[in-house]
């Protein structure tokens, strides 16, 4: 006759924890970073409590705080590109701010301007025969 077999044991696995806070890529703090996934409204805050920096993003049922983290990077680093484009190509802003004392004259191709009031007419017309 044989022996019983035993039971056998059953082993139970950790589930690993990812990290939730991280070190902050602006004032280089370590564990200042905090990411908060509020799932109902589908929305993800990342924020330093040192140098209050802040990202959110949308996220999806799946989405995990080194998700958030890694989005935030990447999105930086993409700032950080384009920021350089601009200087590189160009030497002026790309956005004139002009001048609030001079109103835009709009013109049309004989070189009248387009937006004039009746008297702003009469004026025009007595300067013109």
């Amino acid at each position: 006759m044989g022996k019983r077999k035993s039971a056998k044991k059953v082993v139970t696995r950790k589930k690993q924890k990812l990290d939730e806070q991280f070190d902050c890529l602006f004032c280089n703090h370590e564990q200042s970073i905090k990411v908060t996934i509020k799932k109902n409204i589908k929305v993800a805050t990342l924020a330093c409590s040192k140098c209050d920096t802040q990202y959110e993003t949308k996220t999806n049922p799946l989405t995990e705080p080194i998700d958030v983290y890694s989005e935030w990077i990447d999105a930086c680093e993409k700032a950080k590109n384009i920021r350089e484009q601009d200087k590189a190509t160009d030497t002026q802003p790309r956005h004139e701010i002009s001048d609030p004392e001079e109103p835009e004259v709009r013109v049309d191709k004989n070189g009248v301007p387009l937006d004039l009031d009746e008297s702003d007419l009469e004026d025009l017309e007595a300067e013109l025969f």
